[in-house]
């Protein structure tokens, strides 16, 4: 056997090995055959949706929940938590929260911006609103990953 059909077959064992994270037999020359552990994929643990989780519309691998009012020194504050379900690694992720007054009519928004959002991440959001009435719904407007 060729020393280019040895290395083609080696490249070929160890490819088909790493998908499934196991230990190879690997001989090479007059040496006797050694294992070698060959390394595996760790899986990303994604917590359980929410019953009250909303969806984005742009990307359905990012979901938001825990949408309360928090606290200012001025004008109101909406908190949360941005959850990425999926693989993809977002290098920022947009989220715009609307004020719904009792009417459905939207009174008032803001918007909010994280950083570096990996996949299995829950990363908390804060985003100011501006809106004079007090007796609004805060609704999540836009959630978008780029």
């Amino acid at each position: 056997m060729s020393l280019w059909n040895q290395v083609g077959w080696g490249i070929a064992l160890v490819a088909a090995s790493l998908g499934s994270g196991c230990t190879a037999e690997i001989k090479t020359g007059s040496t006797p055959a050694q294992f070698v552990a060959l390394p595996t994929s760790t899986p990303i643990v994604i917590p359980t949706m929410a019953p009250n989780e909303f969806v984005s519309k742009q990307d359905p691998n990012l979901t938001v929940r825990d949408i309360k009012q928090g606290s200012a020194r001025i004008g109101k504050v909406v908190e949360g938590v941005i959850i990425n379900r999926g693989t993809r690694t977002y290098s920022a992720v947009s989220i715009q929260i609307n004020c719904v007054d009792g009417q459905g009519k939207i009174v008032g928004s803001g918007r909010d911006a994280i950083q570096e959002v990996w996949p299995g991440d829950q990363r908390n959001f804060r985003v100011i609103v501006s809106s004079d009435s007090d007796n609004v719904q805060y609704k999540v407007g836009e959630l978008r990953g780029y």
